[in-house]
């Protein structure tokens, strides 16, 4: 039996099998199996995936597919049962970072039209992660960053529930490569609970993958894909990197 349910991305979902039943009554042994994961996601395996009732996180947006084979005390197993669960954001922006490499550190920028580049307020990052956007103290269009991922494959999200009209860029900044080289970098975007958009880029430390904007209210993407180094010299000639934190202009 296949069939698909919805749920969220961040959330733990409850595998229950504990229907499941031999025709002769004979006890069973269960077994759960993670079959496939979205792009980006860094969840490799299903808790307690050998008892009647499991547990599956979801990290990133996109489906997830599980399967569960009972078998018998005379050692038949029956024929797998799967489920896709498809995790849907149900905020109506929400932009998706994820990485290649277990170590190396990249951060999500997302800002206003009005923003720069690690300027507060209208940057929203690691070190303004829920900046006060358009109407004062409505926090239906304040941007949320749910995920810092400070090393390894992310992901990194930023949502908004109910944005206001504006342009919204993207942008991805190699923070740190703790031992890390090259880090193919992975973006997705959904408006209004569907995909819109996906790119990658091939990242080295201190650069910027400007990605595209974001139309709102129109939910679209235009592509961007700019590139540039985030590591001027000092007047000695060594390398001294340009913002690293969050400073008012």
């Amino acid at each position: 039996i296949d069939w698909v349910s919805p749920v969220e991305p961040l959330r733990t979902v409850t595998l229950d099998g504990t229907s499941s039943a031999d025709p002769n009554g004979l006890p069973l042994t269960h077994q759960w199996t993670l079959e496939e994961v979205p792009v980006g996601s860094a969840i490799t395996a299903i808790t307690d995936d050998s008892s009647p009732v499991a547990y599956l996180s979801t990290d990133v947006a996109g489906a997830y597919k599980v399967s569960l084979v009972v078998t018998n005390s005379d050692g038949v197993p029956s024929a797998p049962a799967r489920c896709t669960m498809d995790a849907v954001p149900d905020e109506d922006f929400h932009v998706e970072l994820s990485w290649n490499t277990g170590q190396a550190d990249l951060d999500l920028h997302v800002l206003t039209s009005a923003g720069a580049f690690f300027a507060t307020p209208y940057d929203c990052t690691w070190c303004n992660q829920t900046p006060d956007w358009g109407a004062a103290l409505d926090y239906a269009d304040d941007p949320s960053l749910d995920l810092d991922a400070r090393w390894g494959y992310g992901p990194e999200n930023i949502n908004i529930d109910a944005p206001v009209d504006d342009t919204y860029p993207i942008l991805v900044h190699y923070y740190d490569d703790n031992g890390d080289d090259v880090v193919v970098a992975t973006v997705k975007v959904w408006t209004y609970g569907v995909e819109v958009f996906e790119a990658s880029y091939a990242m080295n430390r201190d650069y910027v993958w400007e990605v595209g904007a974001v139309n709102w209210p129109e939910g679209t993407v235009a592509v961007i894909d700019d590139y540039w180094d985030n590591s001027p010299k000092a007047e000695d000639g060594t390398t001294d990197p340009g913002p690293r934190a969050c400073y008012t202009p």
